[in-house]
């Protein structure tokens, strides 16, 4: 009995020392290099799990605060009132009534960790042992998840309480010596010349946009470099205000990109923010949209978009597959469209193409068959979006020789999971020239 109880007690010693050690600040910048100031959140969803059970749906978390305890935070089934966890937070009721749920995710220990925070603090909790595995005191807000060093885990991206530097939160790494003290020095190089886009549209004075803004940002729109992983944007303030800004690589925070704000945009900047990367001129590359009205190229080529423009979305509105800015005239109140102006019109180049059938069925609830047909070899992609514009999936990306074509869609075999009910878009570019189509999935 006495060797089961020694046993009993290193397996306890070893289980709070392994837990103790499994998240750290993996990654520190340097003083003065806050995250750049996003105007919208990432959207969390896209890698965080709001489904406890994984019983296929999202289940609800609630929070109370007892008097003079802890804060209690409760999940249960779906909507119903069946607890399929809870857990006292000690030390968390010191009067903060915004104290966020976050979601829960495997952050790479191989069990379903809560991220939970309050506008001060930031808690990962281990809900299998119900304890608190990693806690920070000095956080202002998070600002993403995602896996940032490519080690196949999540991360927590995270702005410091000062709002002068940021940290990355996750599992600790092999051989970890601590986090660097700062990231890269700010040497930022010139900008260079203004390029070109067009008003594509402008509705009749006196109207606005039924949102503010997009609520949330995809992860996708955080990445420059376009591969797979967030980068991180930060600000240089050197002094206390902002003078330029820096990109890093994710996984070796090498600097990607520099730019420093010209004096006559710097309020400009400061009043719109940092929107994030966006390929919205048709190159293949992102530029970066930053304050009310600027783009900026890779060259650092800057383009202020109409003269009281305001930002507020970015969304392939015409389905022409580039990206269009959509926003208001603060002058003469009136909602914009701003993009590339397609060259040829529909109607032209669908004769020149061969033509785009409507796919068949049509409504399907299961698959489809969308046909076309090349009168002349050509570069061919055949793309799926859902209603805002958003890719779901490619069926077709390759070098094709003229004749008639036939592609089967399978919505239960998509790449793209789970697609729900509802009104979609297929597009088919040939050569940069684009024809689309609507149809719909139902139940």
């Amino acid at each position: 009995m006495k060797n089961k109880g020694l046993i009993l007690i290193i397996m306890l010693l070893y289980s709070f020392t392994c837990q103790a050690q499994k998240f750290t600040i993996k990654y520190q910048s340097k003083p003065g290099n806050p995250p750049a100031f996003l105007k919208k959140q990432v959207n969390f969803q896209e890698n965080l799990n709001f489904d406890f059970n994984n019983d296929g749906t999202d289940d609800l978390v609630s929070i109370f605060w007892p008097i003079d305890c802890c804060i209690t935070v409760n999940t249960y089934r779906g909507y119903t009132d069946d607890v399929l966890w809870s857990m006292d937070i000690p030390g968390t009721n010191n009067g903060q009534s915004n104290f966020n749920s976050y979601g829960f995710a495997d952050l790479g220990d191989g069990s379903v960790s809560a991220v939970f925070a309050t506008p001060s603090k930031i808690f990962i909790v281990n809900t299998e042992e119900k304890q608190v595995a990693f806690e920070y005191d000095r956080l202002n807000r998070i600002i993403a998840f995602a896996d940032v060093d490519n080690d196949s885990y999540l991360d927590i991206i995270a702005n410091d309480r000062s709002g002068n530097y940021f940290i990355v939160i996750g599992l600790e790494p092999n051989n970890f010596n601590g986090p660097p003290k700062h990231g890269p020095l700010n040497d930022f190089s010139k900008a260079g010349e203004d390029f070109e886009l067009f008003l594509k549209y402008e509705s009749q004075e006196n109207q606005r946009l039924a949102f503010s803004n997009i609520d949330f940002l995809k992860l996708d729109d955080l990445d420059m470099n376009g591969d797979g992983i967030l980068d991180i944007s930060t600000l240089a303030e050197p002094e206390g205000e902002p003078e330029g800004m820096s990109v890093l690589d994710g996984p070796s925070k090498d600097v990607l990109w520099k730019f420093p704000f010209p004096e006559e945009y710097i309020q400009n900047i400061l009043n719109g923010g940092f929107h994030g990367f966006f390929d919205v001129n048709g190159d293949g590359r992102k530029e970066v949209l930053l304050g009310d009205n600027l783009i900026v190229s890779i060259e650092k080529n800057i383009k202020s978009i109409g003269e009281n423009f305001k930002i507020k979305a970015v969304i392939d509105i015409d389905m022409d597959g580039i990206l269009d800015l959509i926003g208001i005239d603060t002058n003469s109140n009136t909602v914009q469209v701003w993009g590339q102006a397609l060259s040829t019109p529909t109607f032209d180049y669908e004769l020149a193409l061969g033509r785009l059938g409507q796919n068949y069925p049509n409504p399907f609830y299961d698959n489809t068959t969308i046909t076309y047909s090349l009168k002349a070899p050509a570069r061919v992609r055949l793309n799926i979006f859902d209603l805002n514009g958003w890719l779901i999936e490619t069926l077709v990306d390759t070098q094709q020789a003229a004749g008639e074509y036939l592609v089967d869609w399978g919505v239960a075999t998509s790449k793209a999971g789970n697609i729900p009910a509802g009104q979609y878009y297929y597009q088919l570019n040939v050569n940069g020239q684009v024809l689309t189509k609507k149809m719909i999935i139902v139940n």
